[in-house]
């Protein structure tokens, strides 16, 4: 087991480092705040309240919530998961990039050990220069158990110099397959306020 998770932990980290943008956030605020608009760039078509058309996913769901035949997350236990998803517009200028690139490693790194962690999965898309991320935990004290940790407060202090604004976070309790999905997270996205 333990060679398995080496190797998966391997080929992730090598895949995320390797494709930018694919930053982490696991969570935020809720999703209560009243929609609001905001331009992002570079073109209308490119919202965090519709997955991109161009999108890419530099690796598979992962976790131990999600069925290695199958690479879906299991079915949702009786009391639910908690689901966060990150949506960033990046800057495209090459000091904005490095400096992804050096958040980015930690995060993920980070929350491969994060007890409580159940998948996870990023998102890019080159068209949109965007990334979103998608996790999925066991409850609200493993996700901000992540969050308190050194991982996270870096890449949330640095997000300013990577993100051009109109970024979002949120999270939800989720009590079906459905509810813990990529749409539905870009829909929960399309209510949250913009937060960077």
């Amino acid at each position: 087991m333990h060679r398995i998770t080496h190797r998966v932990t391997h080929r992730i980290t090598r895949a995320s480092l390797a494709c930018l943008p694919a930053f982490v956030l696991a969570c935020g605020a809720t999703d209560a705040a009243a929609p609001r608009e905001t331009a992002l760039a570079p073109g209308a078509h490119c919202t965090r309240a519709a997955l991109e058309a161009d999108i890419q996913y530099p690796m598979p769901l992962t976790g131990p919530g999600v069925d290695p035949a199958t690479g879906k997350l299991i079915a949702v236990p009786p009391a639910g998961y908690v689901v966060s998803t990150t949506y960033l517009a990046l800057k495209s200028d090459a000091a904005s990039n490095a400096r992804f690139q050096e958040l980015l490693g930690p995060v993920i790194s980070e929350l491969q050990r994060q007890p409580g962690l159940r998948a996870l999965q990023v998102s890019n898309s080159k068209g949109c220069a965007t990334a979103r991320t998608f996790t999925v935990w066991q409850d609200e004290a493993a996700m901000f158990a992540f969050v308190a940790g050194a991982a996270h407060g870096s890449a949330s202090a640095g997000i300013a110099e990577v993100s051009r604004g109109g970024s979002a976070v949120t999270h939800w309790h989720a009590t079906t397959l459905d509810q813990a999905s990529w749409a539905y997270a870009a829909q929960r996205l399309s209510n949250a306020a913009a937060e960077f």
